[in-house]
């Protein structure tokens, strides 16, 4: 069965390739088909300097979020060389109190 022009699927695929959208210029003087937007870009035109802001651009997706991420536990980090015997005794004492080893390096120190 053949589909009309004006079926639902016939519009879907227009809107897919683009059909009907616009971009406008920056001072909102110029708008042109994405289309045309797309040849300018290919052709290396300088016209498409009236539509990009190339010094601020907008970008969809991805970079930090706000509030996202580890939160600060006011801790620093510190690195220590110790031999593999000291480190043992260490671990197991810490585990023996249930704390972590960096909760008895803390208690040992005060």
């Amino acid at each position: 069965m053949k589909r009309s022009e004006s079926s639902p699927s016939a519009e879907v695929g227009k809107a897919k390739s683009g059909g009907g959208k616009t971009i406008t210029s920056l001072d909102g003087k110029r708008t042109i088909s994405l289309e045309a937007f797309d040849r300018l870009f290919d052709e290396g035109s300088d016209e498409i300097d009236a539509f990009v802001d190339w010094k601020h651009p907008a970008v969809a997706h991805g970079g930090r979020r706000s509030n996202s991420g580890r939160k600060p536990s006011g801790r620093k980090p510190y690195q220590i060389r110790l031999r593999p015997e000291i480190h043992a005794r260490l671990k197991k004492r810490a585990h023996q109190q249930g704390i972590s080893l960096s909760e008895l390096v803390e208690t040992l120190v005060r």
